[in-house]
């Protein structure tokens, strides 16, 4: 009798564990279809139009971020946000079955307002899967968060690798386009479903927040100091997806050149986090990305210059997983600082105002690059790039540390040196949390 309890016991245990792995696997099939999608509209005949239509979704995005992604979670359910808003992601993939610019443009605003949803709905879902493990199997609070969400990522990221390369094989052997649209959309569907079979968890005790909490974090110098190198996070995604892809005139060597992105990334994020916290030396990381991003730049307005010798498949390949690493590195670095800068700030406020700015300048990026040359983009990312490290440089050595082992240098050092543990495990979880 002992022995059934004991197995019935490690059956409630490791639920929580597939729900995470079920959510994670469901994500990487309607991002694996979006994904394809989202690179194909700034490289296809309609590469103009595409662009608009990302800067309309990215713009919706910034906005539903602030005003309606938790209100609307609360009212629906995290089972049924999940579900009602992957399919926005579906139908973005559908449209591309039959161009019509107009179908184009509701749509992308409507996957601007599904994506602030899902996110949310994806981050309080395995929060709350953390939680029940936790507490079932009587872990420290907050113990079990990096397990989980490295679960989730390592499921999810490879939405890339997979779809990609799933697209780069029916491009080279010369489907129609229609029907590999069809394809997409199927696999996205299935994703979709399958987010219905996910597990219903209790969300009546969650706080609801007030949008004026995050807008009051606009002023903050720490935020002002921030910002200009998240705007670049903002304006280097649309250089990545939006300027980059026209350069490689192959469809299939392009989605497989873009398959090697996600493992790449998905690497660096993991090593230079780690090693980040063991250097206790962030701005040295920040720096190293900086180069590798300048190096690309560089090289792309002078050796590299378009077009591009289309025989010379290496250069495609190194332009791409430099690029991820240091994206790898800006994206677990920039969160930790947040972390850092804002101990006693609600998490909830810090990213909502991160949300804001990177989608703001992603949509801003894909309108004008229809109206810049390449060259004017590649120097609008050297020069935000360099602006917002050296803020950032400012900020550590003049007024606020980015380390955590280094003394804050305000007015407020009681309350940044009063860093509470459970916080800080927290803001360490959002960081593992993509746009």
């Amino acid at each position: 009798m002992e022995d059934d309890s004991v197995i019935i016991e490690n059956k409630k245990n490791i639920k929580d564990i597939i729900n995470v792995v079920h959510l994670g696997l469901s994500f990487l099939l309607v991002f694996m279809a979006f994904s394809v999608s989202q690179t194909f509209q700034t490289s296809s005949d309609h590469g103009r139009q595409g662009a608009i239509a990302l800067g309309i979704l990215y713009a919706s995005y910034a906005l539903s971020s602030l005003f309606l992604s938790s209100f609307v979670t609360r009212l629906l359910g995290i089972k049924l946000t999940l579900f009602l808003s992957s399919l926005t992601y579906v139908s973005f993939v559908a449209v591309n079955i039959k161009f019509n610019v107009y179908t184009l443009y509701f749509i992308s605003a409507l996957v601007g307002v599904g994506s602030s949803l899902i996110w949310t709905a994806q981050g309080v879902y395995v929060s709350l899967s953390t939680t029940q493990h936790e507490t079932v199997n009587h872990f420290e609070p907050s113990s079990k968060r990096g397990i989980f969400n490295g679960l989730f990522f390592c499921c999810f990221q490879m939405n890339t690798t997979i779809g990609f390369g799933v697209a780069s094989l029916l491009f080279y052997l010369n489907i129609e386009l229609w029907l590999i649209f069809i394809i997409l959309t199927v696999i996205g569907v299935i994703g979709s479903i399958s987010l219905l079979f996910l597990r219903q968890v209790e969300t009546d005790h969650l706080e609801q927040r007030s949008v004026f909490s995050s807008i009051s974090l606009l002023a903050d110098s720490k935020q002002l100091l921030m910002a200009p190198l998240i705007c670049y996070t903002g304006i280097q995604f649309s250089y990545l997806y939006g300027s980059i892809p026209p350069l490689i005139l192959s469809k299939s060597l392009k989605f497989l050149v873009y398959a090697t992105y996600g493992m790449t990334n998905a690497a660096s994020s993991v090593l230079f986090g780690r090693l980040s916290d063991l250097a206790h030396r962030r701005i040295y990381f920040f720096a190293f990305a900086t180069i590798l991003h300048l190096t690309v730049y560089m090289l792309l307005i002078t050796v590299w210059s378009p077009p591009i010798d289309q025989s010379q498949i290496f250069i495609f390949f190194i332009i791409i997983n430099c690029l991820a690493i240091g994206d790898g590195i800006f994206l677990t670095q920039i969160y930790s600082v947040l972390g850092t800068l804002f101990n006693n700030i609600p998490p909830f406020d810090i990213f909502a105002n991160f949300k804001l700015f990177q989608s703001t300048f992603i949509a801003l990026a894909f309108v004008s690059r229809n109206y810049l040359s390449f060259e004017i983009q590649t120097y609008l990312c050297i020069g935000w790039l360099l602006m917002g490290l050296g803020l950032l440089i400012i900020c550590h050595n003049g007024f606020y540390s980015i380390d955590i082992s280094q003394p804050n240098t305000t007015a407020n050092k009681e309350l940044d040196d009063a860093i509470e543990p459970h916080l800080m495990i927290e803001i360490k979880r959002l960081s593992t949390l993509e746009d």
